[in-house]
């Protein structure tokens, strides 16, 4: 039996994908990468080698070697869905024809979620975690972003590239086939969990009445209420980073939750002004609207 993936979720990043990663890895049909992250597709050696370290920090599970990325799936037993989740590969336009062309049967998932939303979570994660004290607001942060730039993600120059999803569906549409490709929003899973869950499992063909306990929403968006805690929960040398190279996925996953808990606990939310928002939404993003629609995709009241 092949153990090559056959599953992936290609992002968008911050539309809880990590949330979809760990919930499926509980179903009995499905067998999820042992890292999450692998982007083994998107990055080449040569990339990765020319990085910064800020860079590397942020591409920290980058997998460039294909007998290390196929070794995540070793420990496949009778699963039919092989999966993995690296939230890059939607926006990165060769990434669907490299898929295709190691695995034609592979099926894809893909979450959306309102773009200015999903660039302010972005922008917060990375404030948090990269920037410091160098960014004071978002809006002077994309009001410098070139539009026009498709390169490899670089941290603080993407945030609203990354949400014209049309011509990235489109792409995994035309190489996959509709029948193949899965399409949800954050929105609609935070509405009713169980019914996207169920429907993606209908669309990867295994048990949909499985039962699957949904304690946590993965990688929470905020302003850290201490600092030092924050570095020790989320940097690359950190608590969760050293439990899942040193325990099995058994007591990991637990670990995990206590995790997310701590972080969660920790973070202060913060909103963007609704006038900031909609004016933001309206100026960038208007023609996606019309084009996600023309695609047959219903981005009803989450735009």
């Amino acid at each position: 039996m092949s153990k090559k993936p056959n599953l992936f979720i290609v992002g968008a990043p911050r539309t809880a994908t990590t949330s979809f990663y760990h919930l499926l890895k509980t179903h009995p049909d499905v067998y999820m990468s042992k890292e999450k992250e692998p982007h083994y597709f998107m990055l080449y050696k040569q990339e990765y080698d020319a990085m910064n370290a800020i860079q590397k920090e942020f591409y920290d599970n980058s997998i460039v070697d294909l007998n290390k990325y196929e070794s995540l799936f070793s420990d496949v037993k009778n699963e039919k869905v092989i999966g993995e989740a690296s939230t890059l590969y939607l926006y990165s336009p060769w990434v669907p024809q490299e898929i295709k062309d190691y695995n034609p049967d592979a099926k894809i998932i893909i979450v959306l979620r309102n773009p200015i939303k999903r660039a302010y979570s972005n922008f917060s994660k990375d404030y948090r975690h990269f920037e410091g004290d160098k960014i004071k607001k978002f809006e002077e942060v994309i009001a410098k972003e070139d539009l026009s730039k498709k390169e490899m993600f670089t941290i603080g120059e993407h945030y609203l590239r990354v949400g014209f999803y049309s011509e990235q569906i489109e792409q995994y549409i035309k190489v996959f086939g509709k029948d193949n490709v899965f399409i949800t929003f954050y929105e609609e899973f935070n509405e009713d969990p169980h019914k996207i869950l169920k429907d993606m499992c209908e669309f990867l063909e295994i048990d949909s009445n499985f039962e699957f306990e949904i304690k946590f929403v993965a990688n929470q968006s905020g302003t850290p209420k201490s600092k030092v805690l924050d570095n020790v929960l989320n940097s690359s040398k950190s608590f969760k980073y050293i439990i899942k190279k040193t325990f099995p996925d058994s007591v990991t996953g637990k670990l995990a939750l206590f995790q997310n808990k701590l972080a969660k606990f920790n973070l202060k939310k913060e909103e963007l002004n609704e006038e900031l928002f909609h004016s933001l939404l309206m100026k960038y993003y208007k023609e996606e609207y019309d084009k996600l629609e023309s695609l047959g995709i219903k981005v009803k009241n989450y735009w």
